[in-house]
């Protein structure tokens, strides 16, 4: 309630001591026209302290979420006790919709689907999961309840993009076929590999290359000495031409030295 009345969230969070009061506007796309509907929202602690006080708070009441911890088994299976509660307290038949919490802990979950789908089925409730830490869902359940409240049912998009399941209705790995998981592919394109060709008879055949090489990147030969020509390897040659502009020599000037110190300290 405290995601939903106020959007944000708390690690810190304590258990409701007694009841928690909340207010929250809303609009309903009705069939004629958007409805706003002001939702009076009661928190009940759920300890057994508190059980004494908690039948005013049914008392007049449209609906009721049933709401659970995913990670905790026990409050799971305490639900039982918490519908006969509202339906003993409460004069009218009146929706109620069941919400399993902390759908984030996705590694943590304690309870299975073919749990809840048999549970669902034998109290005919419609079921959906939220995030407080998240938000994920949190406004759906607020919503979808406010719809079958007024009578107008829960919408079918709504189903359809399994937000919210029907009693019994809940999808599990196992109802869900392996062929369903393939897409497939569109008769009217072909997505097989085009074939080789065959060589043709009576000729050698060979993959043509992707492009010509540009350039020829082979060596130049190496002369070959001639047989009555000898080398003397201790011989000096003069250079055939004499450089055309003489090089000049150096000149040397007087400058006065620099001396650099260095200190070494010794520890």
């Amino acid at each position: 309630t405290l995601r939903f009345s106020k959007g944000f969230f708390t690690e810190d969070y304590k258990m409701t001591i007694g009841v928690d009061f909340h207010v929250k506007t809303i609009t309903i796309d009705a069939v004629e026209k958007p409805i706003r509907a002001k939702l009076q929202i009661w928190d009940t602690g759920g300890q057994e302290r508190f059980s004494s006080i908690r039948p005013m708070y049914y008392r007049g009441s449209l609906g009721a979420l049933l709401i659970f911890d995913l990670t905790n088994s026990g409050s799971f299976e305490h639900l039982p006790q918490w519908i006969e509660e509202v339906r003993a307290n409460v004069k009218t038949e009146i929706p109620l919709l069941l919400v399993g919490n902390k759908s984030d802990l996705v590694e943590q979950r304690a309870v299975t689907l073919e749990e809840l789908n048999s549970f669902t089925n034998t109290f005919n409730l419609y079921y959906m999961e939220t995030s407080a830490k998240t938000g994920d869902g949190v406004g759906d359940c607020f919503y979808i309840l406010a719809c079958l409240m007024i009578g107008s049912g829960v919408p079918d998009q709504l189903v359809s993009n399994g937000i919210v399941y029907t009693p019994g209705k809940i999808p599990t790995m196992s109802s869900q076929s392996s062929e369903s998981l393939v897409p497939e592919l569109d008769s009217e394109f072909d997505y097989a590999a085009p074939p080789v060709p065959d060589p043709p008879r009576n000729e050698t055949y060979q993959s043509k290359p992707t492009s010509e090489p540009e350039f020829e990147y082979e060596a130049p030969p190496v002369p070959k000495q001639s047989p009555t020509e000898s080398y003397d390897y201790n011989a000096t040659y003069e250079p055939e031409y004499e450089p055309e502009i003489p090089i000049p020599e150096p000149k040397i000037e007087e400058s006065e030295s620099l001396t650099t110190k260095f200190i070494f300290k010794t520890p």
